[in-house]
């Protein structure tokens, strides 16, 4: 990813994924509908990101990271707390990664970049954490919280240096 050469732009595109319109099918319809026909909510998924490295190797299943964040938010919040502060750490060491996460569109008409979901979803998690770790009476459940509770912490601590040093030049 940190190589810089000619294939940088593709390497990004195949690992990080490509923003794309949301399109579904209806039941029985050969009509496919696009962008907000797809929604009910507004803060309902309204883009897809795809990679296109699925495409050149015949692999139709393969998801890229963007995708994965969305579709394990609130599933494996463990997953989803080490990839964001990964993701972060990858832009505060290389500009050509921040500028294309940052061109990235929204994953909903809530928000105006992919990133702007991160804040709110670690100050859940870490809301969540405080309710929980009141309440936990068991060892293994204290260990586990402990746990989550250091990831947390070092993601929001990933997230603020992001802000300061990388989301403030494009502001």
């Amino acid at each position: 990813m940190l190589i810089k050469d000619s294939l940088q732009q593709q390497r990004l595109e195949w690992v990080f994924g490509v923003s794309m319109i949301k399109t579904e099918s209806k039941y029985r319809s050969t009509k496919y509908q696009y962008g907000h026909e797809t929604i009910i909510r507004v803060n309902d998924q309204s883009v897809n990101y795809i990679t296109t490295l699925a495409s050149s190797i015949g692999a139709g299943n393969m998801i890229c990271v963007l995708e994965r964040l969305l579709t394990q938010k609130g599933r494996s919040d463990e997953f989803c707390l080490k990839a964001i502060k990964d993701l972060l750490s990858l832009c505060i060491k290389d500009q050509a990664i921040a500028d294309y996460i940052h061109k990235q569109s929204p994953p909903t008409y809530q928000l105006s970049r992919y990133t702007d979901w991160f804040q709110q979803y670690i100050q859940g998690i870490i809301d969540d954490n405080e309710k929980y770790s009141n309440n936990a009476s068991s060892y293994s459940a204290t260990n586990y919280m402990q746990s989550k509770i250091i990831l947390t912490e070092k993601c929001h601590k990933k997230y603020q240096q992001w802000r300061q040093e990388v989301f403030a030049k494009f502001e």
